[in-house]
C-alpha cells in the first residue's frame, strides 16, 4: 500500500510538472512562469482543497451508506442541489442581469459550445451514481487511489483532442500511476483469496 501511494504521488507530480522543480525543462517562457506564479500556486492549493474534499467525501459517503443506511438518491440530489445554487449565485454575481451585460450573457450562454459543452458535462451523472456504487462496495482508501487512473484517462484525452502533446514525464507519470493501481489491484486479489482459503479451511475442520 505504501509503494502504491509513493508511485501514485510520483506520478502525480511528473505529470503537473510543477515550475519550481522542472523549471528547467519547461516549455513555458521565464517571464510567463515568474508573472503566473501566484496564480499557480492558487491553483495547485485549490486542487490540494479538492483532493482533501473529495477523500473526505469517500470516507463520509461510505460511513451514511454503510451505517445509516443512506439512500444513494438522497445523497444526489443534495449534492445536485447545492452544486445547481452555487452556480446559480456565480451566474448572479458574474452579470447581475444589468442591461449592459445581458448581450455578454446571451453570447456566453446561447452558442453552440456551451450547448456541446453542457451536454459533455451531462456524463458527470452516470459517473457520480457509479462513485456511490463504489463507495458502498469497496474500501474508501482503495476507491481514492484507483480514482487517480484519471489522470491516465486526461493525458489520453489530451493526446486525442488537443494541441498540446504530453512529453516523455507526463508519460512516465501516467506509467507510475497505473503501476500503483496495478500493485493495490494485486495485493487486493490475493488478500481476497488468502481470505477464501481460511474460511475454507476453518468450515472443513468445523
Amino acid at each position: 500500500m505504501i509503494i502504491s501511494i509513493l508511485l501514485s504521488t510520483l506520478g502525480v507530480i511528473f505529470v503537473a510538472q510543477p515550475s519550481f522543480i522542472f523549471s528547467k525543462i519547461s516549455n513555458i517562457p521565464e517571464t510567463n512562469i515568474s508573472s503566473g506564479h501566484y496564480k499557480r500556486l492558487i491553483g495547485i492549493l485549490i486542487a490540494l482543497y479538492a483532493a482533501i474534499g473529495m477523500a473526505i467525501m469517500v470516507i463520509s459517503n461510505k460511513h451514511l451508506l454503510s451505517k445509516y443506511k443512506t439512500k444513494e438518491s438522497l445523497i444526489m440530489f443534495i449534492f445536485e442541489f447545492v452544486i445547481l445554487h452555487i452556480l446559480v449565485a456565480n451566474v448572479l454575481f458574474r452579470y447581475n442581469f444589468f442591461i449592459d451585460k445581458m448581450q455578454l450573457f446571451i453570447n456566453d450562454f446561447f452558442n453552440w459550445r456551451y450547448l456541446c459543452a453542457s451536454s459533455i458535462c451531462l456524463l458527470h451523472i452516470p459517473g457520480f451514481i457509479l462513485v456511490q456504487k463504489g463507495v458502498k462496495l469497496e474500501h474508501p482508501s482503495i476507491f481514492t487511489i484507483l480514482q487517480s487512473s484519471g489522470i491516465i484517462w486526461s493525458i489520453l484525452l489530451q493526446n486525442i483532442f488537443s494541441s498540446v502533446k504530453s512529453n516523455f514525464l507526463s508519460l512516465l507519470g501516467s506509467i507510475l500511476v497505473l503501476t500503483s493501481i496495478l500493485i493495490i489491484t494485486g495485493f487486493k486479489f490475493i488478500n481476497e483469496k488468502k481470505d477464501q482459503k481460511q474460511s475454507v479451511q476453518a468450515c472443513s475442520i468445523e
